[in-house]
């Protein structure tokens, strides 16, 4: 196997004209059926659309995923890896969706939409592009699985792959939060000041001073008791 890309740039390139190579032998086995060799031809000019929309990024996006890529990288030469082998030239076609499977699994979603993601971060106009291209090729697998493979795995396995697909496109992006500054605890000196000034402010009502009652207008009448008559 040939030495792997470390940029992504690279290996994202090595990556669809991997998928490409895949999807044309596929088509060559099964010439004489025309509507199988036609979904075939048709999967893999989805992969050349794709890589001919990357190379359209601009290089300024390319050094922006410097401390991003890793992950991405790591994945991709993990796919390479096992489509190392290649594919042999004959099968039966239910074997070839089991491929196809294979490889576009961890491809849509450990490496195309964690690569949207980033793109729609950073507000680039092509993260619609490569998406709507993306979605429409595995929309394509699950058109080709449900009608000629006759296995309900297959087709469960295609319709998860488009779900997971738009789940993981679709997942909130992570902000980086901004450090709440925290008020400073108050010293020792500082605390007893408050605590005075609240006393001050909400005195007791025994703390009050009392007022002096005001002299009456009128004097009391003192009445003499007359001695009852006997």
């Amino acid at each position: 196997m040939k030495t792997l890309p470390k940029t992504l740039k690279g290996a994202l390139s090595r990556l669809q004209r991997t998928g490409v190579g895949f999807y044309t032998r596929c088509a060559d086995q099964f010439g004489e059926n025309q509507p199988i060799h036609e979904a075939w031809m048709a999967m893999a000019r989805d992969l050349e659309q794709q890589e001919e929309s990357l190379k359209r990024m601009p290089s300024l996006f390319w050094r922006q995923l410097k401390e991003k890529e890793r992950g991405i990288v790591q994945a991709i030469h993990a796919v390479l890896k096992a489509s190392a082998a290649g594919s042999p030239r004959n099968g039966s076609l239910h074997r070839r969706f089991a491929e196809a499977l294979d490889f576009e699994e961890p491809v849509t979603l450990e490496v195309c939409a964690p690569l949207i993601r980033l793109l729609r971060i950073g507000g680039n106009d092509h993260s619609l592009e490569f998406y709507i291209l993306v979605k429409a090729h595995v929309a394509r697998i699950l058109r080709l699985v449900q009608p000629f493979s006759g296995d309900p795995s297959l087709i469960q396995r295609a319709q998860n792959l488009l779900e997971g697909f738009e789940r993981e496109v679709q997942r909130p992006r992570v902000e980086v939060a901004s450090p709440v500054r925290r008020k400073a605890s108050p010293t020792k000196k500082q605390a007893v000041k408050a605590k005075a000034k609240s006393r001050a402010r909400t005195k007791p009502a025994s703390a009050r001073p009392v007022r002096k009652r005001r002299k009456p207008l009128v004097k009391p009448v003192k009445m003499s008791r007359r001695r009852a008559r006997r």
